[in-house]
């Protein structure tokens, strides 16, 4: 689902959940800042406390410090698959093991979709529920929770349509906010999972909590204007132990995106942003991706001690 260049995805994050042992989902928020900005914003019928009213994570959560030490062979693997650095969603294969696991979520979080006044919201938490894998193995989730609260100042018809609907029924490809408007959001998610399978000397089992939340340093919403967005801070955390063979091991993979002055392309069929830049920190890496046009794909630089990595973001089947 897109809100322009915000891009939340709940369909995607069933996907990913089902695909990762390590479940992670995103979302994204940020902070208006300046009083003569929010004098504006409420002439508008915007309304922050509204939306800040659905987060519930708590700064101690998402505070929690990055453990993982990622090989600088596998780094330009990682960039290349941060879907949320592309204007454009990459089209990722789902094979049928991952189909099955996401089919089995979906019918187990029935979270309504509501369009009212200038609010389209998603709100849920499901019970625990267990799923089965093809090859017999176990995926349970002790907690499912989601909030995405946006706030338009003009809907797409789509997204009238969308209200009673659930999750699930939302697709990548809706456009909720018409085009160029303004427009604030806020979102969350926590995941409780715990993943086993196999026998013997082939026995696992991968338990924890993945947290998905976007926000400003200021904690507010999002805000989208004039198809730019700025200082936005999206947070991943996967805080899990992952016990193979009888050893159990222990880690924390964070990842930070923050907009700084991301410029929506055109076209949303475009692959990149047309200006501005989004600063990176993936597990132990830090640095940035720039966008200088839509149709050209952005420079990376991350750098990790003395260590420095250089690319161009590239993923192949991005069509």
């Amino acid at each position: 689902m897109r809100f322009h260049s915000i891009k939340i995805r709940p369909k995607a994050t069933l996907s990913t959940v089902a695909s990762c042992a390590f479940a992670v989902c995103t979302l994204t928020f940020s902070a208006c800042g300046k009083d003569s900005d929010n004098d504006a914003a409420s002439a508008k019928g915007f309304d922050d406390s509204t939306l800040k009213s659905a987060l519930f994570l708590t700064p101690a959560e998402l505070a929690v410090k990055n453990t993982k030490v990622l090989d600088s062979k596998d780094l330009e693997g990682e960039v290349n698959s941060l879907s949320d650095l592309y204007n454009k969603d990459p089209d990722t294969a789902e094979d049928e093991e991952d189909k099955a696991l996401s089919d089995c979520i979906e019918k187990n979080i029935p979270f309504k979709i509501q369009v009212e006044g200038n609010k389209f919201a998603i709100l849920g938490e499901a019970k625990p529920f267990e799923c089965k894998t093809k090859d017999g193995g176990s995926a349970k989730y002790s907690t499912f929770r989601m909030a995405i609260v946006v706030q338009c100042e003009e809907f797409t018809e789509a997204a009238k349509a969308l209200n009673g609907k659930t999750v699930t029924e939302v697709t990548d490809d809706n456009q909720t906010c018409a085009f160029g408007k303004e427009s604030r959001s806020v979102s969350q998610s926590k995941i409780a999972f715990e993943f086993s399978g196999g026998t013997g000397e082939e026995a696992f089992k991968i338990a924890g909590t993945a947290l998905s939340s976007s926000t400003s340093a200021e904690g507010g919403p999002c805000v989208q204007k004039d198809k730019v967005l700025d200082d936005c801070v999206k947070t991943d955390l996967d805080d899990s132990s992952a016990t193979f063979g009888g050893t159990t091991t222990k880690s924390v993979n964070k990842t930070i995106l923050t907009n700084q002055k991301s410029k929506g392309s055109v076209s949303l069929d475009q692959k990149y942003f047309d200006g501005g830049a989004i600063a990176i920190t993936l597990a132990d890496w830090t640095g940035s991706a720039k966008y200088t046009a839509q149709d050209a794909a952005p420079t990376w630089t991350l750098t990790r001690g003395s260590e420095s990595k250089q690319g161009t973001l590239c993923l192949l089947n991005l069509s």
